[in-house]
């Protein structure tokens, strides 16, 4: 498979998400919960040894707080952002990334661009450490809210 070796595969399913969101002038609090139930099965092209089909099943919960550092810039007030995640996979997923739970706390900071760039509100800057059974690893990621 892995020389000139073909996955094709189509899928069905979906995603059911419950969102709270509290937004102050001195904080912001959003908390999401999200339920994903995602079919896959190979079709005809597809490598022998790759043949197959999978239910991809996963609950995941997902907040972030964002409130004034104190600072400014762009005539804005500068945030911090605290993130946590907690993600569970089950169905055909279970044991087969090697762990069934995934962690995630991160923490950076955001800037209001909204004053002075029209094309973007918000530029965030955040690092995340993950952990489960088996697993680490560091992340840094760049977010821009449109």
């Amino acid at each position: 498979f892995l020389e000139n070796g073909r996955l094709n595969a189509v899928g069905y399913g979906g995603s059911l998400m419950l969102d709270y969101e509290h937004y102050r002038r001195d904080y912001e609090i959003d908390v999401e919960v999200r339920y994903t139930n995602i079919y896959l099965q190979s079709i005809p092209g597809t490598s022998e040894g790759v043949k197959g089909s999978a239910l991809a099943q996963n609950l995941n919960l997902w907040s972030r707080w964002r409130a004034p550092t104190g600072l400014r810039a762009l005539d804005r007030p500068v945030r911090y952002v605290l993130e946590f995640t907690y993600s569970y996979y089950f169905g055909d997923q279970e044991d087969a990334l090697g762990f069934n739970n995934l962690f995630s706390l991160g923490a950076g900071l955001e800037l209001d661009t909204s004053h002075y760039l029209y094309l973007t509100k918000r530029i965030r800057l955040i690092g995340r450490y993950r952990f489960g059974a088996n697993v680490t690893g560091w992340s840094f990621g760049l977010g821009i809210s449109f």
